[in-house]
């Protein structure tokens, strides 16, 4: 909990509402009988790996990108191979923190998780002022990051 909390804006500024997608994934994991374990996990309860959701998001960006008067995804761009969970995300969200000012400690607190579980186990590496941050205490900052999504 310390750690891996990671406190995001209810509503983004593009008008995403986290907060209701998030209570349907809960309620989709109680239909399927996990009330606790990983938000996208498999039938046995283990965790899904990224990849193995991205023929669902290729499904979707090719039926956005039969919609050209969308015009979200150019017609001619190859979705298998330019978008992905591994990247794509991930990648716009950086972008869209910069765009809106953010600052790169701000980027970085929102993924403090990542050193932590690459750490395996160990103490990870952090500056004294990380050191003593935790994700609790980090929510203001991490509000900040996910608004401007």
């Amino acid at each position: 909990m310390r750690q891996h909390l990671v406190a995001i804006a209810s509503k983004t500024k593009s008008g995403i509402d986290a907060r209701w997608w998030i209570e349907k994934l809960v309620e989709m994991r109680e239909l399927e009988g996990f009330t606790s374990g990983p938000a996208f996990g498999k039938a046995d309860g283990s965790v899904s790996t990224i990849s193995e959701y991205d023929g669902v998001l290729h499904f979707f960006l090719r039926r956005i990108q039969a919609e050209p008067e969308s015009g979200l995804l150019d017609p001619n761009d190859d979705v298998e191979k330019y978008y992905s969970f591994f990247r794509t995300f991930r990648k716009t969200a950086e972008n869209r923190a910069r765009i809106a000012g953010i600052g790169e400690d701000i980027q970085n607190a929102m993924n403090r998780w990542k050193k932590i579980e690459a750490a395996k186990g160990r103490r990870p590496r952090f500056n004294m002022i990380k050191h003593y941050s935790d994700a609790r205490q980090l929510m203001p900052v991490t509000w900040r990051y996910a608004y401007v999504q």
